[in-house]
C-alpha cells in the first residue's frame, strides 16, 4: 500500500498561525479548524476522514511526514504524537515518540502539575 498523502481538502481545514514564542520552530503552526473531538482530559484534537475511517488529524499528518502507510499508522496506536509546539490542534509540528519521551517533554516544558513552571 502507498504512503499516506495529504490533499488540499485536508489543508483547507487548517489555518496558518505564528509558532508560539519560546519554541525552536522553523515553520508556523497549521491549526485544525475542522471537526474536533475532546479527550477525557478535556483536550480538543482535530478529526478527519481518511478513506472510510475517522482518524485524528495530527496523527494522520505525523504519519504522512514519516512516510507511513495507513496500515503502519493503525499498528502504531500505542505511540503518542509529541507536539513540538504544545498545541493539540496543530497538524504540522507533531512526531511519533514514546510515552517516556512525552512525559520528559511535558516536565521540561512545565506542563505537569508537579513540574516547575518555565521561566518567562
Amino acid at each position: 500500500m502507498a504512503a499516506i498523502e495529504l490533499n488540499e481538502r485536508f489543508f483547507a481545514k487548517t489555518v496558518e498561525v505564528p509558532a508560539p514564542a519560546g519554541y525552536d520552530l522553523d515553520t508556523p503552526c497549521r491549526i485544525w479548524i475542522g471537526s474536533t473531538v475532546t479527550n477525557s482530559c478535556g483536550m480538543k484534537y482535530g478529526k478527519t476522514r481518511y478513506g472510510s475511517k475517522f482518524i485524528l488529524a495530527h496523527r494522520l499528518a505525523a504519519a504522512a511526514r514519516a512516510g507511513w502507510t495507513l496500515e503502519e499508522l493503525r499498528a502504531a496506536t500505542k505511540l503518542p504524537v509529541l507536539h513540538g509546539c504544545d498545541r493539540p490542534l496543530c497538524v504540522c509540528h507533531g512526531r511519533f515518540g514514546t510515552q517516556s519521551e512525552n512525559m520528559l517533554e511535558m516536565h521540561a516544558r512545565g506542563r505537569h502539575r508537579f513540574s516547575k513552571k518555565k521561566e518567562a
